[in-house]
């Protein structure tokens, strides 16, 4: 145990390969850090407690990665960064009731979800698919590359809420990304619209932004919509309240 504070860090190795006892052991110990540096496997979900900070390098992590998935805003998970030097994550990324996350230079080939998370970057994502999702809030979302479009929606949801938690999605920055199909789909539901969106520089094969998904909603289930610097016209299939647009 003394040999890995002097190190800072815990790898699978160290744990028999088994990455979840990694987590647990580098929380136990205070560390809070691993780094998964060759390719690793693990048979269940990984979940990742509060402080976290996961490093994948030179490496493919088959692995799905999530947060507790507690439903009581007093018990959320804080403070998860995920980084990757030249990392690859090969599974499903879903991290819930998460305040303050950082999530940085990884290859995906799954998606990356957000449900009721607050504060969040994201950035240098190359592949997967990006889901800002319902009672998300206070992102920025940048240098995205991705044959598959991106999502910032209501209806992103694994059927969960958090109690006294609005389930809106607010003050949501995504720019500077690239998409070979159609890019960012905005799309709110009855109970949770979308509101401060902005969307630039943002370039697309097909449409860079689509808002609504063809089930007429409130106007006020789209408002303050910012979109400037994008490679083509946004494509409304649903009224909006307070719309920017700039070529």
């Amino acid at each position: 145990m003394k040999e890995l504070k002097l190190r800072g860090y815990v790898t699978a190795e160290d744990c028999g390969g088994d990455l979840q006892k990694a987590v647990d052991l580098a929380a136990k110990l205070g560390l809070n850090k691993v780094v998964v540096d060759r390719d690793c496997k693990a048979a269940s979900p990984v979940v990742l407690p509060s402080g976290m900070y996961l490093v994948v390098e030179n490496g493919v992590l088959t692995a799905d990665l999530m947060t507790a998935q507690q439903e009581n805003y007093s018990l959320r998970t804080r403070y998860i960064t995920l980084e990757g030097v030249n990392g690859t994550v090969a599974g499903n990324i879903h991290l819930f009731n998460t305040h303050h996350v950082n999530v940085s230079g990884l290859k995906l080939q799954g998606s990356l979800t957000f449900e009721y998370c607050l504060w969040g970057r994201v950035e240098a994502i190359t592949g997967g698919c990006v889901q800002v999702g319902r009672g998300c809030g206070n992102f920025i979302v940048q240098n995205v590359e991705s044959d598959q479009p991106a999502r910032i929606s209501g209806a992103v949801s694994c059927g969960r809420c958090v109690p006294g938690s609005k389930p809106d999605v607010n003050n949501i920055i995504f720019c500077d990304s690239r998409f070979a199909g159609d890019g960012v789909y905005l799309d709110g539901v009855e109970d949770c619209g979308l509101l401060n969106i902005q969307v630039d520089h943002v370039t697309a094969g097909g449409t860079p932004v689509t808002v609504g998904s063809g089930k007429e909603l409130p106007e006020h289930a789209f408002m303050n919509l910012t979109f400037t610097d994008l490679s083509g016209p946004v494509v409304y299939q649903n009224a909006v309240r307070h719309v920017y647009e700039k070529e």
